[in-house]
């Protein structure tokens, strides 16, 4: 597994830790042939120490082992745990997806590196419910909700940016409804670090400080300022992504699309209102129905029926029920541990995996309607549909339940549709490119045609003399005599008629080149006229018009 550059120097540190730490070990047993060959550089530096200290009388010669080279066990030991913890704490959640991918992804797949995951600054919120559903104060910045920031670029274009966070506890009715989708407004306050901030303002004003929401707190916090900002009106998560790729598309210095899907995973642990997964079906049935579709809050009773999706769990623990609209997962035998966003990877990776599929097809339906079918974007688009359309039809799952949820999801968002609707588009993109190609080999035909008709006006006036020649020697009489009258009479004024007769074709030739331009561009300019005809013999008054004019008539 890799890490973000900013980790080198660490890195530079750990090694330097464990080098030392060897190198106290061969020296505290003797081992010196071993410290020089394993270390040369330590041990000329150790080596050097020593002299500098006999050459200057500092310590004892016999004290130079016990004093120079025992180094404190401890704080060594210390040093290399804080880094592989401080390294581990950071990137277990990416561990476990390269770990999880590791098995459910085919292995020429994961070789061609289609993706590249990160790992953003968190953020902190204060939900509008507390535990138990409790409505927050205010001014009450008490147990806020730690959200982690993970994001997904595909090498499509596509970026995933992934807020995992717990919500309070013993959540019910509408308190926990508002959290089953991303636009609803949730967040009351909000802490984020300035990097984010900063980044994300895309305009002079909204990079002035003095217009931010919310101030600085006093201490920093992972080398940087963070802010908190107290909302008029409540966030939501939606606000909370385009904060996160407004920042994302400014740092990579690229113009993001506008089309964009929040998709929710819920992940309930632990259900204390009943007993199992039939009890709870039948006391809360509608409600699941409900949550899971996004529909309305009272449901009719074959509607129930309709809308209650197929539980895709295979062992009996817990069941899961994955929708066009969401995904919930509802633990129905309590852990002895307190579960994290880590054991919920093995729902929420396929469920991307999935949404790349779908969004790569989005992506390059778009781009069709957006090319060109003059230059290299008909290119460059099927460059891309050889990847996206291949990906689509071959799975990059290799795992049976896996492949059966990604099915049932693009199912649900008609992508089978847009597969359709691409392989039409490139076949009429590929038909516009040969008419344009076709167009543009005619027009250079016809360019060079007329380039040939001016160089033989240029070079023409000698050859024009000589048929003037032959003209002069036609006999007047019969019909060949006739046609030839119109040259003779140039061909008698001489030179002059010669010139007269060039300047003529000259400007037949130009006149025909302008009617066929005029032909083909129409000069002028357009007017919209507004539709419909305007009626001038009757004019609609409002109610107190009418009632202003009755009282004028009355008085």
């Amino acid at each position: 597994m890799r890490v973000s550059p900013r980790y080198r120097q660490l890195a530079k540190l750990h090694r330097k830790a464990t080098r030392l730490q060897e190198s106290q070990r061969l020296l505290s047993e003797g081992q010196f042939r071993s410290l020089i060959t394993r270390h040369p550089l330590m041990a000329m530096r150790v080596a050097a120490s020593i002299g500098r200290s006999l050459l200057r009388g500092e310590i004892p010669q016999e004290d130079v082992v016990e004093e120079d080279t025992s180094p404190d066990d401890s704080t060594l030991d210390e040093a290399i745990e804080l880094i592989e913890r401080s390294v581990a704490a950071r990137q277990s959640v990416s561990g476990a997806q390269h770990a999880i991918e590791s098995t459910l992804l085919r292995s020429a797949y994961r070789d061609s590196e289609p993706y590249l995951r990160l790992l953003l600054r968190p953020s902190r919120h204060w939900l509008i419910h507390m535990a138990g559903g409790t409505q927050r104060e205010i001014d009450d910045f008490g147990s806020p909700s730690h959200v982690e920031a993970l994001l997904l670029i595909h090498r499509s274009g596509v970026l995933q940016i992934t807020f995992a966070l717990t919500l309070p506890e013993n959540l019910k009715g509408s308190a926990f409804s508002a959290f089953t989708f991303g636009g609803n407004l949730v967040c009351q306050a909000s802490e984020i670090s300035e990097p984010i901030i900063a980044n994300a303002a895309r305009d002079r004003y909204e990079r002035d400080v003095s217009h931010w929401l919310g101030e600085w707190r006093e201490e920093e916090e992972e080398g940087t300022r963070w802010r908190r900002m107290q909302f008029r009106e409540h966030a939501s998560f939606a606000d909370l992504f385009a904060l996160y790729i407004d920042a994302i598309l400014k740092v990579v210095k690229q113009d993001g699309g506008h089309e964009w899907q929040c998709y929710p995973v819920i992940c309930i642990d632990k259900v204390t209102c009943c007993d199992g997964e039939s009890e709870w079906l039948e006391a809360h049935g509608a409600y699941m129905a409900t949550i899971c579709n996004g529909g309305p809050s009272k449901l009719r009773e074959s509607a129930i029926a309709e809308l209650s999706p197929k539980n895709r769990s295979l062992v009996p623990d817990h069941s899961v029920f994955v929708t066009a609209t969401n995904s919930l997962r509802i633990a129905w035998t309590e852990s002895d541990y307190e579960s994290s966003f880590i054991d919920h990877l093995q729902l929420i990776v396929p469920i991307e995996i999935t949404l790349l599929q779908h969004w790569q097809l989005r992506n390059l339906e778009s781009r069709l309607h957006a090319t060109d079918e003059r230059g290299f974007d008909v290119q460059a688009v099927q460059h891309e549909a050889i990847y996206g359309l291949r990906e689509y039809r071959q799975s990059s799952l290799q795992h049976g339940t896996a492949i059966e949820l990604t099915e049932h999801l693009l199912g649900a968002w008609r992508t089978e549709r847009l597969h359709a609707r691409i392989i039409d588009s490139l076949d009429q993109l590929q038909q516009l490119a040969a008419m344009e190609q076709t167009r543009q080999s005619a027009s250079r035909a016809n360019r060079l045609a007329a380039a040939a008709v001016v160089v033989a006006l240029a070079v023409g006036l000698p050859a024009i003399e000589d048929t003037m020649e032959i003209a002069k020697k036609i006999p007047e009489d019969g019909l060949w005599g006739t046609l030839a009258w119109p040259l003779k009479h140039f061909a008698n004024q001489g030179d002059l008629g010669y010139w007269k007769l060039y300047i003529v074709l000259l400007g037949t030739v130009t006149a025909a080149y302008i009617a066929l331009l005029l032909k083909r561009y129409r000069f002028g300019v357009m007017v919209l006229r507004r539709a419909g005809y305007s009626w001038q013999q009757v004019t609609i008054a409002s109610p107190s018009q009418r009632s202003e004019e009755g009282a004028d008539s009355d008085g």
